[in-house]
């Protein structure tokens, strides 16, 4: 997408003319499931994560980077699913799956980097954390049947979206979720593009955390960080804004 999509992308965004739902539901997954070659590496997606560090976005912008809280995720089996919940309904066809790597059970923070204009503010990554450790390494988060050696150069598989939002969940708690998306809509609506939003369990069940996918509908990639000793330190979700630059330092107060 161009420099002059991307702007007009984001002045429809701050005027509220692109909406978050009514899309037409696909029907099957898209038959190359990847993100287009030059997205940025997982690193400088990274760095989207300190608070008050300048990055360049895709369409020439710099912008300012700061962290929000996205909520905790309940996930009784740690099997994490990645998702459009417009997507749901159709979960086998759309490969709405787990990720192969999994965590321990338990209940983790969600971390959104968000990016700012004077008009509007959009979420460029969120962060799953799963030990509060430096990151090592990072790797791309398959589903089962995906394959590395399948990619071209600059290739990711991805998380494709057409509702302009994502949401976090465990695997048990799809079952819970999908009809949900149907009876109670509201609950999925997002009330601002850098603000997330909750969808809670019920007793033991996992919870579902929902949040704005940048410039809206598109493929976003998620990887894997790992820490020193070769365990899952975070589940990081890239929603592509970055150019493929270095960021300039952090801000000085």
């Amino acid at each position: 997408m161009g420099w002059s999509r991307r702007n007009a992308i984001r002045l429809a965004l701050a005027a509220g003319a692109v909406g978050l739902g009514g899309c037409e539901r696909p029907a099957v997954a898209p038959q190359r499931d990847v993100a287009p070659r030059g997205f940025p590496l997982p690193e400088q997606t990274a760095g989207l994560f300190r608070d008050g560090s300048r990055h360049q976005l895709d369409n020439g912008d710099w912008v300012t980077a700061t962290t929000k809280a996205g909520g905790t995720l309940r996930m009784p089996t740690g099997r994490l699913i990645a998702a459009d919940p417009n997507w749901f309904w159709n979960a086998e066809n759309l490969n709405v799956v787990p990720y192969t790597v999994t965590v321990p059970a338990g209940s983790y923070p969600v971390t959104l980097a968000v990016v700012s204009w004077p008009d509007i503010s959009l979420v460029a990554a969120a962060r799953l954390t799963v030990q509060q450790l430096p990151i090592q390494s990072w790797e791309m988060a398959l589903r089962p049947g995906q394959d590395l050696t399948a990619l071209a150069p600059g290739e990711a598989y991805n998380v494709g979206v057409d509702a302009g939002m994502m949401a976090l969940l465990d695997g048990a708690a799809l079952t819970r979720m999908t009809p949900l998306v149907d009876s109670d809509p509201a609950l999925f609506e997002l009330k601002a593009r850098d603000e997330p939003i909750e969808v809670p369990g019920t007793g033991s069940g996992g919870n579902l955390i929902a949040f704005g996918t940048g410039w809206g509908d598109g493929g976003y990639p998620v990887w894997i960080g790992r820490t020193a000793t070769g365990s899952v330190g975070c589940f990081m979700v890239d929603m592509a804004m970055l150019s493929r630059r270095e960021s300039m330092p952090p801000l000085i107060n």
